[in-house]
């Protein structure tokens, strides 16, 4: 991620608070069981109506600046943070970041094709219209088996459900 160009302070400020967050994300990520990370990424809902809620998504000019400038201040913040920073906590730092100014969908996958012995390789990605927020370089590998909506998205949707407790 080296400095290509030269960025607005605006974009500074973004990337500060995205390295910020994303390290508190990812210890909690860490610390507590997964249950705890699924109710805060929003409502789940099987793949047929995460894809139908992504193809009605429309976003405008400013909604598509706004999902770009998250992916370069997540992607800045993962490749500059002294550890790693996983797909989940990257997923919700873009979600509390762009809070309810851009729909956004986070898909969770499976690695297909895996022998039942190995432990499947899983993956979060956030698309929000069409922009890949975060996860893309990997999200065309894995296999998508449910989406995480925000709260107005999913309930314009006929068929949601809670994450499990």
């Amino acid at each position: 991620m080296t400095p290509s160009k030269k960025r607005s302070p605006r974009h500074i400020w973004l990337f500060v608070r995205a390295i910020i967050l994303a390290s508190v994300e990812s210890a909690l990520f860490t610390l507590l069981p997964y249950r705890f990370t699924a109710r805060r990424l929003g409502y789940c809902v099987d793949i047929e109506t995460a894809n139908a809620a992504l193809q009605t998504q429309t976003l405008t000019a400013s909604q598509l600046e706004m999902a770009k400038d998250m992916r370069w201040a997540i992607n800045a913040a993962a490749y500059w943070a002294p550890f790693n920073i996983w797909c989940v906590p990257r997923a919700l730092t873009a979600q509390t970041l762009l809070g309810s100014k851009v729909p956004w969908i986070v898909f969770i996958g499976f690695e297909p094709n895996k022998p039942v012995f190995d432990t499947p390789a899983k993956h979060a990605w956030m698309v929000c219209g069409s922009i890949c927020v975060t996860g893309h370089r990997e999200a065309a590998t894995f296999q998508p088996i449910a989406g995480y909506l925000e709260g107005p998205t999913a309930q314009s949707e006929s068929s949601y459900r809670q994450p499990s407790e």
